[in-house]
């Protein structure tokens, strides 16, 4: 009797083992800095997944590359992906506010996230910032026709709307989180044996009025992108010509074709709209998330404890 075998998708089962390593972080059996851990293993590897599988299916749907399936199918298997990624990430966040936060603060480390700093920080929010952030960053207006603006892929950016004051004109503009000068996490002076830690990217934004003087802050919203880091060598390439190929290759996975732009669910429509026409971004290239992005820097939060 002939046996016929029903095969699930590589891509959507790859996504599905990354989901496992997602629920070591519910173990409460586990330290709580370990739990953490495996938080930034997950989106560590979906970062790389969108890198090279995300970007192999685009490059089936662009027909730049031969493959098994045909662009049809590729649709289809980028449409799953997106939908088990968002189902994904929302869980991330489900884990990280009910179980990870609340253990973090039963164990006296406190990391704002959504919430407004105590007074006895607020005055060292702004002076941090005036000293160690700002000689650092490079905000860069953004105009549609004249100013072209390069997104690198793992790293963080902040958008923001911004109406000058005189005019009432709409304005947008773009800022790079520098990471290189400064860590992911600040931390805060400790109050009554408890530590404080704000990411550093809220650390920015609660200082914008400071860098965009003239102007009234609408709205700031974290984005991201990941491009096409995949290595596609054609079967009928010659062997003289490999290591040549090979080389090209990687000096350009910097400046790849996009593989997803991600920016915070809160941010308006004529922002994303603002966003699509400059960077000429598809829609279907623009994947809404939580407002926190860039999430396997949880793996650099302090341990004050050691």
């Amino acid at each position: 009797m002939e046996q016929t075998y029903s095969y699930f998708n590589r891509d959507i089962s790859w996504l599905s083992f990354n989901y496992r390593v997602l629920l070591e972080s519910e173990d409460s059996d586990l330290p709580i800095y370990e739990r953490i851990k495996f938080l930034s293993i997950h989106a560590s590897n979906l970062e790389e997944f969108y890198e090279i599988r995300v970007a192999e299916q685009r490059n089936v749907i662009m027909h730049k590359i031969n493959a098994k399936e045909d662009a049809s199918e590729a649709e289809q298997v980028l449409e799953a992906i997106n939908a088990e990624v968002t189902r994904q990430q929302q869980e991330f966040f489900r884990i990280f506010r009910t179980l990870i936060l609340p253990e973090l603060e039963r164990q006296n480390i406190i990391l704002y996230m959504n919430d407004e700093p105590k007074p006895e920080h607020r005055k060292f929010i702004k002076t941090y910032f005036a000293e160690e952030i700002f000689p650092f960053l490079q905000p860069v207006m953004l105009l549609k026709n004249d100013i072209r603006f390069f997104v690198r892929d793992k790293r963080l950016y902040q958008f923001v709307q911004l109406k000058k004051n005189k005019t009432g004109e709409r304005f947008y503009s773009i800022i790079k989180t520098p990471y290189a000068k400064i860590p992911r996490f600040i931390e805060l002076p400790p109050i009554a044996g408890k530590y404080y830690y704000m990411f550093a990217e809220d650390v920015i934004s609660a200082n914008l009025p400071a860098i965009f003087t003239g102007y009234t802050v609408k709205g700031c919203y974290n984005v991201k992108v990941s491009r096409d880091a995949d290595i596609f060598i054609d079967d009928d390439e010659s062997q003289t010509d490999l290591l040549e190929t090979l080389s090209k290759k990687i000096r350009k996975r910097k400046i790849g074709d996009l593989s997803r732009f991600v920016y915070d669910r809160r941010m308006t429509s004529d922002c994303l709209q603002f966003i699509e026409e400059v960077f000429h971004i598809q829609q279907k290239d623009l994947i809404p998330d939580n407002r926190y992005l860039n999430l396997e820097g949880f793996i650099k939060l302090p341990n004050p404890v050691g």
